[in-house]
């Protein structure tokens, strides 16, 4: 599988300064003070009051018409009480679009989604909070291709530890992530009661429309054979 244009360890600063992998320097810009905890790799950004990282997807693609979004998230006591972002971009204003994977309302479901903001969903997967456990890693990703995954009928696709979980075959209009940039671990805004209850830990982006997810286990994606942790 090619390797992702952008991939961070989200372990400590230097991971976030010197991404294992990145097709433009100096991808993320750092939000407050980061704080970091075990993840599924060693430390992953843990979720802080007014602290994360934000960056802009739209320099990574030359065609943002299809790609892919991943991660491990690990949730802390907490996660299931209130409005979380975990990871995303989106452009913030009406008519534009995002790719986005957070906790919504009350914290009673996660929510995985490809919409265009103040209207359609044009792939919106939910689950309850109570299918996952406080402690337990969870792999989470979503896909896009304007032209159809694989070549299939489908647009859109999310993924909860390696299995498709929905998939929506209503296509999406051209310009997946918006120019206002992602947040890792919070809102990109610094929206104080938007922070992640928990840990955000390997966090990679594709150029692709990528559906296997077998090298999860391994800590850098494709790029070598090292295995670390399982």
């Amino acid at each position: 599988m090619p390797p992702p244009i952008l991939f961070t360890r989200c372990e400590d600063d230097t991971a976030f300064t010197q991404p294992v992998m990145s097709s433009v320097s100096s991808p993320f810009t750092k939000l407050g003070t980061p704080t970091y905890a075990v993840g599924k790799y060693d430390n992953g950004l843990q979720g802080t009051i007014n602290a994360g990282y934000s960056f802009d997807p739209t320099g990574f693609y030359s065609n943002n018409d299809i790609g892919c979004m991943e991660f491990w998230w690990k949730p802390a006591a907490g996660y299931d009480a209130s409005d979380q972002w975990l990871c995303g971009g989106f452009d913030g204003a009406a008519g534009k679009f995002g790719v986005f994977v957070r906790i919504t309302g009350s914290g009673s479901t996660l929510n995985m989604r490809v919409h265009v903001t103040g209207g359609t969903a044009y792939l919106n997967y939910t689950v309850g909070t109570g299918t996952f456990s406080i402690g337990t890693n969870y792999h989470l990703a979503i896909t896009w291709n304007r032209s159809g995954i694989g070549g299939g009928g489908n647009y859109s696709e999310a993924f909860v530890n390696g299995s498709s979980v929905s998939a929506s075959s209503t296509a999406i209009p051209a310009g997946v992530f918006g120019a206002n940039g992602c947040g890792i671990a919070c809102y990109p805004t610094l929206l104080a009661t938007h922070y992640t209850r928990g840990v955000i830990d390997n966090m990679k982006l594709y150029d692709y429309d990528k559906t296997d997810f077998n090298d999860r286990w391994n800590e850098r994606g494709g790029l070598n054979d090292m295995v670390i942790n399982s």
